[in-house]
């Protein structure tokens, strides 16, 4: 990508999100996103499992690949998806413009999924 398609793709991003955050947030909806896994698989796939359906609004954005591109319509779910849930699990490699904070209440529910926890300050 280069730098010109960078600086419109992040911009277009944190203008959209700024448009999507007066959406309210889903206090249910776990959000899970990677651009290197085409299905829930791994580690993933533990917490997802671990989650309650009738609690949890479980989503997926998931590509396969980091080199190809999301078409528009990805793109715009993934942004609205990303701006309106409560709870986001990134997986390894995911590019995003924005930081994250993952509540410890979705630690605490899916904790005997977990091997070891880390938590950053």
């Amino acid at each position: 990508m280069s730098i010109l398609s960078k600086i419109v793709y992040y911009g277009a991003s944190a203008v959209l999100n700024r448009v999507l955050s007066v959406l309210p947030l889903k206090s249910s909806r776990v959000l899970f996103i990677s651009d290197v896994r085409s299905d829930i698989s791994g580690n993933f796939k533990c917490v997802y499992d671990s989650l309650d359906d009738s609690r949890w609004q479980k989503v997926t954005s998931l590509k396969g690949d980091r080199r190809l591109k999301r078409t528009f319509g990805q793109w715009l779910a993934q942004c609205y998806y990303i701006a309106t849930s409560k709870y986001i699990l990134l997986d390894d490699y995911t590019e995003t413009g924005r930081t994250f904070v993952i509540s410890t209440h979705i630690i605490e529910e899916a904790a005997n999924v977990f091997e070891k926890v880390i938590i950053l300050n």
